[in-house]
């Protein structure tokens, strides 16, 4: 279990066995809790319900929060500071509009369409395995197997603007030659990587 602000969450498993990670539970400022499954799901406490869902405090489903269906893993998540949600993994659709490994939810659970025009043709060469916000300017960093998003290259880390589009500050050379498993943003915005680089 986790607890965030006195409230405590218990992970579980659900029907098919698919656990839930250790970090997979993020609170929102609403003071709700967005839960994500390592194995794509598709039922919570039998309601039909895909690769991601929101809980309210008492641990029931939040009926306020209804994601589309999730064609594949969600491998990692991160709420910015609006509560939006971007989730990135193995999947390829999301509500069944193309959205191959990288989309952002509205606080709602719908897809943000804006975020998803930016996008584009999403995330080649591999899956996303971490993400993350920097808090200051809501840029979304990502790292995994892939290398390129929407055409732009960028070999298994990426630093996008707000809107989805590629920040072009954000210059790695040739990037790694490996998956990036995971990173830790530091609050001096340095990050710290690990994978099989």
């Amino acid at each position: 279990f986790k607890t965030y602000n006195n409230v405590t969450f218990y992970l579980f498993r659900d029907q098919s066995y698919a656990r839930i990670s250790a970090d997979a539970v993020y609170p929102t400022r609403a003071g709700l809790a967005v839960v994500v499954w390592v194995k794509s799901f598709t039922s919570v406490d039998g309601t039909a319900i895909t690769g991601i869902a929101r809980l309210l405090q008492n641990g029931t489903l939040d009926p306020s929060f209804t994601p589309p269906l999730i064609a594949g893993a969600v491998n990692h998540l991160a709420v910015q500071a609006n509560d939006q949600i971007v989730i990135g993994g193995t999947f390829g659709y999301v509500g069944g509009v193309n959205q191959f490994r990288l989309a952002r939810l509205n606080a709602d659970g719908t897809l943000d369409t804006t975020f998803a025009a930016k996008v584009g043709s999403g995330v080649s060469g591999g899956n996303v395995n971490a993400l993350a916000i920097q808090p200051a300017d809501q840029k979304i960093l990502l790292a995994g197997a892939f290398t390129s998003v929407n055409g732009y290259v960028a070999n298994r880390i990426i630093r996008l603007n707000p809107d989805g589009s590629p920040d072009a500050t954000f210059a790695l050379d040739s990037g790694f030659d490996n998956s990036v498993n995971a990173f830790v943003l530091q609050p001096d915005k340095k990050i710290v990587a690990v994978g099989n680089f």
